[in-house]
């Protein structure tokens, strides 16, 4: 994923991005043509060239793109909370509904498992885990001071991993909601007293 895109017109992008979301959902990543995203995104392969100069460039807007909408959906998800409690259960549900919900994500869990395991375990979670931490820490600095929020941003990220990987019999949403309702709201409103945050 190293070709950058040429300059596109945001409703090119848009298309070429859900395209690429909805060809990676039915054939997958290792198959994945320019063909298959044109087609999916409606538009011929020469004006896909034009803006996108091969699959590396494609996936790598899919990426921006995604992490854009998950930074949207997480503001939007805590933008109306009051208090800590509030803000860790969005976060849990939104986490795990982004995770769960996510078609071209669950397709290449169920078929290439190898595409993306190694972002979501290891040293390649360690790096995920983060980045999560940082989108969600300055929702939570309202509550608790930055450092507490990093690493509890960071737990959460965690637990809507591993139940996003090993998804419990009925909700994954129900059962991460239930772990931070039981287990991280009350770590975390000691923590958030015990330091003044």
């Amino acid at each position: 994923m190293t070709a950058e895109p040429i300059s596109s017109t945001p409703e090119v992008t848009a298309k070429v991005v859900d395209g690429a979301l909805r060809a990676i959902a039915r054939f997958g990543l290792t198959k994945l043509t320019v063909d298959d995203v044109a087609r999916e995104a409606g538009i011929s392969r020469a004006t896909l060239y034009r803006y996108f100069p091969g699959r590396g460039a494609v996936l790598a807007a899919v990426v921006q793109a995604e992490t854009e909408r998950l930074q949207r959906g997480l503001d939007e998800a805590l933008g109306e909370v009051a208090t800590l409690a509030e803000a860790l259960a969005a976060v849990g549900g939104f986490g795990a509904r982004a995770f769960t919900g996510h078609e071209a994500l669950q397709h290449l869990l169920a078929t290439e498992p190898g595409t993306v395991l190694p972002h979501l375990c290891f040293a390649g979670a360690d790096s995920l885990l983060g980045v999560a931490a940082a989108r969600i820490a300055p929702h939570l600095c309202r509550f608790m001071g930055p450092l507490e929020a990093r690493r509890t941003g960071e737990w959460l990220a965690r637990i809507v991993l591993s139940y996003g990987l090993a998804p419990p019999p009925g909700s994954a949403e129900s059962a991460v909601v239930g772990v931070v309702r039981e287990f991280v709201i009350p770590a975390a409103e000691e923590r958030s007293d015990q330091t003044g945050g």
